[in-house]
């Protein structure tokens, strides 16, 4: 039955025009333009030294990942995410699906969903990257590195895991957000808010990676997210990592399960 709910909501969401072109494909859009404007300004200065620049695909990918710590992308990706919890309230579907499905398998349903949605926005994101990139060196002349130079398959892993993880929690939080105010906007905005008060906090302790402890690390998801994507290599304890690992789990995990329990004793008479 949950693979049935799971079938039945990735219809949903790709039937859902709107939130899978502002949740999955602007964001790499949205990059690819912003890296593309770059480029312009590179060739409107064309007459400057030239560079022995090389650039770098491999840290280009990583650079796709990195994006998913970037307000705008995480406001995006939750266009998707908070219609596709929100909806069934507004829409009052509840009505419909309850009966045939028990409500913790559409819950997680969704969750899953919402998972493969995030990852194919990581991975349009590194894409994206990649060619702004190609596109640079070839209006620019610039060479090209050798592939990995510099990067190795640990940090690609590493930045693709902190990405995901990273709009996971952002993901489990609008899900909860949204389930305890039926509001599509309450669980767009109010995530985008919270992870906002946690980067002027950390920047107002003067709190970065490279001086993480765990305890810091499990109370501030944004910062677990920098230490395990490798920021500040050189500075901090190698055993933050699984500290990092273990505290975006444990913040997304949270969110999801507050969520199921919270639907289970919703009443949906009004839906």
């Amino acid at each position: 039955m949950l693979m049935d709910a799971f079938n039945a909501e990735r219809f949903r969401m790709v039937r859902d025009r709107g939130a899978m072109f502002w949740g999955v494909i602007f964001p790499a859009l949205f990059t690819f333009g912003l890296a593309f404007l770059e480029t312009l300004l590179g060739l409107l200065v064309k007459g400057a030294p030239p560079t022995t620049k090389t650039l770098n695909l491999a840290q280009a990918v990583l650079h796709g990942f990195n994006w998913a710590n970037a307000f705008p992308i995480q406001l995006f990706v939750l266009l998707g995410v908070s219609a596709m919890f929100a909806a069934d309230y507004r829409w009052e579907t509840w009505r419909l699906q309850t009966p045939r499905n028990s409500r913790a398998n559409l819950i997680l349903a969704k969750f899953m969903a919402y998972a493969l949605l995030a990852l194919v926005a990581l991975l349009l994101l590194a894409l994206a990257s990649v060619l702004a990139i190609l596109l640079r060196g070839v209006l620019l002349g610039m060479p090209f590195a050798q592939f990995g130079q510099g990067v190795t398959p640990i940090l690609l892993l590493r930045g693709l895991a902190a990405g995901w993880l990273e709009l996971m929690v952002v993901g489990s939080m609008a899900a909860l957000i949204a389930i305890v105010t039926r509001s599509n906007m309450a669980g767009l905005l109010i995530p985008v808010f919270i992870s906002a008060a946690q980067y002027i906090g950390l920047a107002i302790k003067q709190i970065h990676p490279g001086v993480a402890t765990p305890d810091l690390i499990l109370a501030f998801p944004n910062l677990a997210a920098q230490v395990l994507r490798g920021d500040a290599l050189p500075l901090h304890e190698p055993g933050n990592s699984l500290w990092a690992l273990l505290g975006l789990t444990f913040w997304a995990v949270l969110f999801a399960v507050g969520t199921l329990v919270l639907f289970r004793r919703q009443e949906l008479t009004r839906e």
